[in-house]
């Protein structure tokens, strides 16, 4: 899942705020595969801003592939959303967090967002003979000797 930290006084969150930050999965939190998360920026102001959103304090976990859009215009009141887009790194697992960034000015809003990132979902190729599948193993090794000894008729049969 994907959380967002509730604001503290002088913090996002409250009525002193330059706008309101929230956000939500919009796919799997599955290492090695992409996430991203949709956050609403609200303009707490009473005129209309222009913010820079950006994203830190996720670099052990994941890479920034793009934030969609970085500057946005928003009235008085009103709600736009940013799409953060992440490349899970293969060995992030568990909670992880980054924080969301929206400037507005010389006013700096930040959220924690906290991802809880799943193992990957397809195990590893593995040619492992005590994973359960000696028998496959096997009638797979049968059937190369059977082709091998086939060539060897044929190509003794075309010599006569």
């Amino acid at each position: 899942g994907c959380a967002a930290t509730p604001g503290t006084p002088g913090t996002p969150g409250t009525p002193s705020a330059a706008a309101s930050i929230s956000a939500s999965l919009d796919s799997d939190a599955v290492a090695g595969e992409e996430l991203i998360v949709r956050s609403r920026i609200t303009n707490l102001q009473s005129t209309q801003a222009s913010f820079v959103v950006d994203a830190t304090g996720f670099s052990d976990w994941a890479s920034l592939d793009s934030i969609s859009p970085k500057v946005i215009e928003v009235g008085a009141g009103e709600s736009r959303d940013v799409t953060f887009t992440f490349n899970v790194n293969e060995d992030a697992e568990g909670d992880n967090s980054f924080n969301i960034e929206v400037r507005s000015g010389d006013k700096i809003e930040t959220r924690e967002v906290e991802v809880e990132i799943e193992g990957t979902k397809q195990p590893r190729l593995k040619f492992d003979l005590s994973q359960g599948n000696t028998l496959i193993w096997v009638i797979g090794a049968i059937n190369i000797i059977l082709i091998i000894l086939i060539i060897i008729v044929a190509v003794r049969i075309s010599r006569r």
